[in-house]
């Protein structure tokens, strides 16, 4: 008689004698090398001396666990003792070798009263395998489980989950639909340490341990509960259960079993594959709109090309005609030019001044932000702007509605973009007319209102659809004011409704949207 120390793994019961030391891993230079991804390259040494035997944790990521608790380092180990590396658990044997034996048959199941029971179960498995195998779609697979089950098993309750890393469950599949399923954590956690497929005969009789009863409201009599397991890992299980106490029996059990190892390829490969069609349609998707980006991209740079071209092509015939407005100007005196020198004289000016916001257009910069009081900024631009709303005799007046006037943003682009808004506006207005103005709150957002609004009125983005058939939406100083505001994930809004490019909301987030957050649609 040879006596020799083991491994039995627990799900397969495979052994595997051991010889001191012993080496446990994944890598090829250990002595026990098991296929298990959560256990390290060099994961475990078990060594023996005399009639001590331990165990030591060579700093494996996922630790070991002696009797399910986890070691700190070495830990003294003995036959009958449980021990897990990763997800694979073993006990501890004394394995006994004897010569072999003769043994005599003294008693056979009938094969009459067995044969078509096996053949009836055969013909099921086939019929499922056959089936099955031919749908990808989780939803529909899932209907198609639980109906098999339901002829087999007569189930008033079905549910079937995978295991996330933490040993918590993640439902995939439950019969009937939000009905909620009363598992125990005890049987969760034998199934998934230990993958046990567990029979509850009667919940509610005495036998029956406190940890497996069930409560009153649950309303269950038996249940089958049996583990997924596919590449000896388990991922899941198969949960079935009746009202009816003494339901199932353990051939029950065993044919649920046989029924869940096809299952598990099954269930898992559908699962898969979904993953990767979502994974799929997700990168086309971002294709799709890195593609869009990219021709966005090149439209815009080819506008801006085509700005430069022109102000350049404008430029010089620009030059000349202000030069002999100007000079005309002073061989006439004022009273022989009238409103013909004021006409002439406003008109070189805007175009120089559209041209200076072009090149500048061309070369805006991204943001750098900082905290800024935005009611000061804008009232020192107001003042910067003195000269335009003077000679238009405009009264600008501002009022700011709310304490919250810090936002962060790139001060001298900011200026910019309200400058150019409040030119346009000025433009527009008739002369000696008022324009109030005010800083508010809104959502998340702070608000800078050019004119007055009523509640009920639709505002929209520049580049909006509904404004297409307004020439006013193309002006260069809005547009260039929209491109800054974006750049700081706000945006420009304006009146579809309106004859002109008035009133006019400025938006600005209170905080640093994170890269790649969407600005809003810029309706209100």
């Amino acid at each position: 008689m040879d006596q020799r120390i083991v491994l039995r793994e627990r799900i397969s019961g495979e052994k595997y004698p051991l010889g001191f030391p012993c080496l446990i891993g994944r890598g090829k230079d250990v002595d026990l090398m098991l296929a298990d991804p959560a256990i390290s390259l060099r994961h475990a040494l078990i060594r023996k001396e005399g009639n001590r035997m331990w165990i030591e944790d060579l700093g494996g990521i996922n630790g070991i666990f002696v009797n399910d608790r986890k070691i700190r380092h070495v830990s003294d180990i003995n036959p009958g003792d449980t021990i897990r590396v990763g997800h694979t658990q073993f006990t501890l044997l004394h394995s006994i070798t004897t010569a072999p034996r003769h043994h005599l048959v003294v008693h056979a199941i009938g094969f009459s009263a067995e044969a078509a029971i096996d053949h009836q179960k055969l013909a099921a498995i086939y019929e499922i395998t056959a089936e099955l195998a031919e749908y990808q779609d989780m939803r529909v697979l899932g209907k198609k489980i639980f109906s098999h089950l339901k002829d087999i098993f007569a189930h008033d309750r079905g549910y079937i989950a995978l295991f996330e890393p933490d040993g918590t469950l993640k439902p995939l599949l439950v019969d009937p639909d939000r009905e909620p399923i009363p598992v125990s954590r005890h049987i969760v956690e034998r199934v998934f340490q230990n993958g046990d497929s567990l029979l509850l005969r009667d919940v509610f009789s005495d036998d029956s341990p406190a940890a497996l009863q069930s409560p009153p409201e649950h309303k269950i009599g038996s249940a089958l509960c049996v583990p997924l397991i596919y590449h000896t890992q388990i991922y899941g299980l198969v949960y079935l259960d009746r009202m009816a106490p003494g339901a199932y029996s353990p051939p029950d059990l065993e044919f649920l079993k046989s029924i869940a190892s096809i299952f598990a390829p099954l269930i898992e490969n559908t699962r898969l594959l979904a993953e990767l069609k979502s994974h799929y349609e997700n990168a086309k998707e971002m294709l799709k709109k890195t593609e869009s980006r990219l021709i966005e991209t090149e439209r815009t740079a080819a506008y801006v090309r085509l700005a430069q071209a022109m102000a350049h092509e404008m430029r010089n015939p620009l030059m000349v005609i202000g030069g002999m407005v100007r000079r005309i100007v002073r061989m006439h005196p004022q009273e022989e030019m009238g409103e013909t020198r004021e006409a002439l004289m406003s008109s070189v000016q805007r175009m120089e001044i559209v041209l200076r916001e072009v090149d500048d257009f061309v070369s805006i910069p991204f943001p750098l932000m900082r905290l800024q009081r935005i009611d000061r900024l804008i009232r020192e631009e107001i003042q910067r702007c003195e000269q335009y709303w003077q000679c238009r005799s405009v009264n600008p007046l501002l009022s700011v509605r709310t304490p919250y006037v810090l936002v962060p943003v790139d001060p001298n682009l900011l200026r910019k973009a309200f400058s150019l808004v409040f030119k346009e506006i000025l433009f527009t207005l008739p002369q000696g007319s008022p324009l109030p103005m005010s800083i508010n709150d809104r959502d998340n957002e702070l608000e800078i209102l050019l004119g007055e609004t009523l509640p009920s009125e639709h505002f929209c983005d520049l580049y909006d659809a509904e404004l297409k058939s307004k020439p006013w939406s193309a002006s260069l100083f809005l547009s260039a004011a929209h491109k800054i505001l974006t750049d700081h994930g706000g945006n420009l809004l304006l009146d579809p409704q309106a004859h002109a490019a008035f009133p006019v909301i400025m938006r600005i987030p209170r905080s640093l949207r994170p890269e790649g957050t969407l600005t809003s649609t810029g309706k209100t």
